[in-house]
């Protein structure tokens, strides 16, 4: 009987932890997704050779919208606006102001 309720408890508690990481993304989930958008939009887009290393933000919003800072390799930060799409399979949207690009040209 012990080793039953053991058994259910850890299901239990299995199913409660998948249930809530199949809820939505976390705040840490959508930074570390973000880094990889603003590498995207530096290689990419703008054929900066830096790579964005950390991702923090700085303030969110209800509608999941959020502020944010990007670190870079070269150990300067930038700023970010970040929008997350619960619905469209967790899409995260990341724009770098213009302001923010002409100060990575040198």
């Amino acid at each position: 009987m012990n080793k039953k309720k053991k058994w259910v408890g850890w299901l239990l508690l299995f199913m409660v932890t998948l249930g809530l990481s199949g809820c939505s993304y976390s705040e840490s989930d959508i930074e570390d997704s973000a880094v990889s958008v603003v590498n995207q939009i530096l290689h990419e887009q703008n054929d900066i050779d830096l790579d964005c290393e950390e991702v923090i933000i700085t303030e969110s919003y209800e509608d999941n919208t959020y502020d944010a800072k990007a670190t870079l390799s070269d150990s300067s930060v930038i700023d970010i606006n970040i929008e997350y799409y619960p619905d469209k399979d967790n899409y995260v949207y990341v724009e770098i102001p213009q302001e923010e690009m002409a100060s990575l040209y040198y």
